[in-house]
């Protein structure tokens, strides 16, 4: 079913986003893996070659970073001579502290990665959709247990 198929993974190199690259190559898709991280994501780019031998490549992206996610589409569009239809926002950071403790540097780290890197990546993958005129992708978005849990 994902044969074929250009998946970009954010926060690739480690926990769901890893797990999801690993999913997607054993499925046959070319998979884009991305992350701050470069040495996370240098080692799952490993582990996949050992999975299928998939077109993957490992990126560096800082999600929170318009400039970092358009030199993202571009080196993925230059490695691939295509953009990805599937798109998974993996990237996200936690600051573990109540709110009466948390600084306000700590809140807008966890926003810029976890709220404006969505929106970001969301919105460069629309638009390379749109632009290269396909017919369609998916654009998977996963949020913290935070969302669920009270405190």
């Amino acid at each position: 079913m994902l044969a074929g198929k250009l998946a970009l993974v954010t926060g690739a190199g480690s926990g769901i986003g890893r797990a999801i690259c690993q999913a997607f190559a054993k499925e046959g898709a070319m998979v884009a893996m991305a992350d701050v991280n470069i040495d996370g994501v240098h080692q799952v780019h490993e582990t996949l070659k050992s999975i299928s031998e998939g077109n993957h490549q490992p990126f560096i992206v800082d999600v929170s970073s318009s400039a970092s996610v358009a030199t993202l589409m571009t080196d993925i569009r230059d490695r691939y001579m295509a953009v990805p239809t599937i798109a998974v926002n993996s990237a996200g950071i936690t600051r573990d502290t109540y709110m009466l403790k948390m600084k306000e540097e700590m809140w807008d780290e966890v926003i810029n990665v976890n709220l404006k890197g969505t929106f970001l990546l969301n919105k460069a993958v629309s638009q390379a959709i749109v632009e290269n005129k396909l017919s369609g992708g998916s654009i998977i978005n996963l949020s913290s247990i935070v969302g669920k849990v009270f405190y």
